[in-house]
């Protein structure tokens, strides 16, 4: 998958009025989930991404750190510079997107790095859930 592709699946499902709004949402996101995950881990996925995707991943693989999943959507509100409901949103949407783009086994992979109390970020988005404020 291509970046402008990926963006472009991000900012339909997101219902983001731009790519650079899908950008911001998919940077926040995934370097996020870079500070998060062990040592590693973002590199055994993130060869098929994107280059610039693939660069979010490793962004902050040498300083890991272990916090909750509140922790994890207030860095990507602070990241994104939005209201911490809609972080917790456009983290669902980014990760739904990587889930197209890495296959079943890569994505599991991610999955099974992270505490039980994450898998609030990998439920499927509602897009009536979208906020006014992006379109």
């Amino acid at each position: 998958m291509h970046l402008e592709t990926f963006l472009e699946h991000v900012q339909v499902k997101g219902g983001f009025r731009d790519k650079q709004t899908a950008m911001a949402a998919t940077r926040a996101t995934l370097e996020t989930l870079s500070e998060r995950l062990a040592a590693g881990i973002a590199g055994s996925v993130a060869d098929p991404l994107p280059s610039e995707v693939n660069r979010m991943l490793r962004a902050h693989e040498d300083a890991v750190e272990e916090f909750a999943v509140e922790e994890f959507f207030r860095r990507v509100s602070r990241r994104e510079k939005v209201a911490l409901s809609d972080a917790v949103l456009h983290a669902q949407i980014v990760m739904d997107v990587l889930r197209l783009a890495l296959n079943e086994e890569q994505m599991n992979y991610v999955r099974e790095q992270l505490p039980e109390e994450f898998q609030q970020l990998f439920t499927q988005p509602s897009p009536t859930n979208a906020s006014d404020d992006k379109k």
